[in-house]
């Protein structure tokens, strides 16, 4: 297991530039969750749990299979091939791969060894958005002042999990991978704190829900949804 004793406190604002420079390689992906039912069954882009790199290639693999020339398709149609042949990356996924690349290149850590699932279980193979936010991986951030890069929101009642890439005064600019909003799949958004002193519920968010109504109606802070912050990162 990674000793974090003996390491550095996090600068996170290079911490945030991290995680905004390797998100740009996820923008436009579909969303996609295959639940693992087999325990061997491996972390990869047919399971949305894959980071870029392998869903680059899965999408490569099946094209040439169905001798397709991708370098003539759009953003557009690419975007379309995915979601037909069900590539993509799910919420927890998205954060996990992101946040996971960043603090392997800041300080050499490894979350496979630090998230713990069910049965005291580490690793990825139980990830899921109400793993992340669970109290042996994560504290809640109760004060919208002390949000930072890095930290996640939990929404949906523990069903979707949001990567805060930045807080810029009272602007906090986030990234997730959604099948309930009008933009679908990995997208960014924002949200303004309108009242510091209200819950998360009360803010404003830019995304809107598949009906286009006010995204905080898919917010619950009695239930647990709001900011919290991995215990690596605390």
């Amino acid at each position: 297991m990674t000793d974090t004793k003996t390491k550095p406190a996090i600068d996170t604002k290079l911490l945030s530039d991290h995680l905004k420079a390797i998100s740009l390689r996820y923008l436009g992906l579909p969303y996609f969750q295959n639940s693992i039912k087999n325990p061997n069954q491996s972390i990869n882009a047919t399971v949305g749990k894959g980071n870029f790199q392998e869903i680059a290639l899965h999408t490569i693999k099946l094209a040439q299979d169905q001798k397709i020339d991708l370098t003539k398709f759009s953003d557009k149609e690419i975007y379309a091939f995915q979601k037909k042949n069900k590539i993509g990356i799910d919420c927890s996924g998205l954060v996990y791969q992101i946040l996971n690349e960043a603090l392997q290149k800041i300080q050499n850590i490894n979350l496979d060894d630090l998230l713990i699932g069910t049965g005291n279980k580490k690793g990825v193979r139980r990830l899921s958005a109400n793993l992340l936010t669970s109290k042996p991986n994560a504290v809640k951030v109760e004060n919208f002042n002390d949000i930072q890069a890095g930290d996640l929101i939990r929404i949906d009642q523990g069903k979707h999990v949001m990567l805060i890439l930045e807080k810029i005064d009272n602007k906090i600019n986030y990234l997730h991978s959604s099948q309930k909003t009008q933009i679908r799949g990995v997208h960014l958004g924002q949200i303004t704190i309108t009242d510091p002193q209200k819950n998360l519920e009360d803010q404003k968010f830019s995304d809107t829900t598949l009906d286009n109504k006010d995204y905080t109606t898919l917010i619950n802070t009695k239930k647990g949804d709001g900011i919290y912050r991995l215990k690596i990162l605390n």
